[in-house]
C-alpha cells in the first residue's frame, strides 16, 4: 500500500480556551508545506449537496511553512520491558504463556522474545523455539485460531529442549492436538548462558518486528527453578504500562488492546 503523499493528526480532538493543540505532520515533499486554519461549516463534498464551506479562521493561527519531514511507521502493538532482563542461567531455562491466535498471515508472528530466544507461530500454524546457534524445536501439529492453548518451553544443560503446546478445547476429537515436542542436542557448551536483553510481548526484536494477532496472558521466565519474570496484563488495564510482579515492568508500544475475555472467562458474565 502507497503512503499518503502527506497526511497528519492532532493530539486532542476537542480543546477548551486556553488548551493548546499539537499537530504531528508526515511528508514525502522536499519543500515546506503551508499550515492554515478553517472554521468548518460543512465538510460534505458532495456536489448534490451543501459541498465544502469553510470560513478563514487566521485570526486565532496565522498561516505558517514548515518544513517537511517524513515520519515512518511500523505498525503493530506489543509490550517491551522498561530494563534489560539479566539472568545467568546454570541449568535450566523455563519459559510459560497462554496465548490465543486469532489469524495466521504470510510472515512469522512472535510469541515472546528475549535476547537469543525467541518464540514463533508461523504461517502454517506451527509453533518454533529457538535459541543461539540455530538450535529450534517446534510442534508438528498446527494449533487453532481463535482457541487458547498453554505453551511451556524448557532448555536443561543435560540436553534437553522442550516445547509442549496444549489446547484449552475440551471436546474430546480436539484434545489431541495438544503436542510434546521433545529434542535432544548437546549443551554443554552453551551453559552457563548469561543473558541481559530487553523482553518483547507479541513481537520480535530487528527491522521486522513480527508482531502477534491474537491474545496472551500470563507469561513467565523462570530460571534454574526460581521465578525472575511474571507479569498479569489484566491489572491496571485502562494504562499503557504493566507492573511486573516479578522482573521489569512493561510499556506497552502502538497501545494494544487491552480489557478483553481472558482464558477463563466462560459467558456466565457479561
Amino acid at each position: 500500500m502507497q503512503d499518503v503523499f502527506i497526511a497528519g493528526y492532532s493530539d486532542k480532538l476537542s480543546a477548551r480556551p486556553g488548551e493548546t493543540v499539537t499537530f504531528f505532520v508526515s511528508s514525502h515533499a522536499r519543500e515546506a508545506f503551508k499550515a492554515t486554519l478553517h472554521r468548518s461549516i460543512s465538510a460534505d463534498p458532495n456536489p448534490d449537496g451543501p459541498g465544502i464551506i469553510e470560513d478563514d479562521a487566521s485570526t486565532y493561527f496565522n498561516p505558517s511553512w514548515f518544513a517537511s519531514r517524513y515520519q515512518g511507521f511500523t505498525p503493530g502493538s506489543f509490550a517491551q520491558s522498561t530494563i534489560d532482563l539479566q539472568a545467568d542461567i546454570k541449568s535450566d531455562l523455563v519459559i510459560k504463556l497462554w496465548f490465543m491466535p486469532k489469524v495466521l498471515v504470510a510472515a512469522d508472528q512472535t510469541l515472546l522474545a528475549w535476547g537469543t530466544v525467541s518464540i514463533i507461530l508461523d504461517k502454517q500454524g506451527m509453533i518454533t523455539a529457538k535459541l543461539a546457534d540455530g538450535i529450534s524445536v517446534s510442534t508438528s501439529v498446527a494449533i487453532k485460531c481463535n482457541h487458547w492453548h498453554s505453551l511451556e518451553f524448557k532448555v536443561a544443560a543435560s540436553g534437553v529442549v522442550a516445547l509442549d503446546v496444549k489446547s484449552m478445547m475440551t471436546a474430546k476429537a480436539d484434545i489431541e492436538i495438544a503436542k510434546n515436542s521433545h529434542t535432544e542436542f548437546d549443551l554443554a557448551q552453551m551453559f552457563p548462558i548469561s543473558v541481559k536483553a530487553p523482553v518483547r510481548i507479541a513481537a520480535g526484536f530487528g527491522d521486522a518486528r513480527c508482531c502477534f494477532n491474537g491474545k496472551i496472558e500470563a507469561p513467565e521466565i523462570l530460571v534454574d527453578g526460581s521465578l525472575i519474570a511474571k507479569w498479569d496484563f489484566s491489572q491496571d488495564i485502562s494504562s499503557l504500562s504493566v507492573k511486573a510482579i516479578a522482573g521489569p515492568d512493561f510499556l506497552l508500544r502502538n497501545a494494544p488492546t487491552r480489557g478483553v475475555t481472558g482464558r477463563k472467562w466462560d459467558a456466565t458474565e457479561f
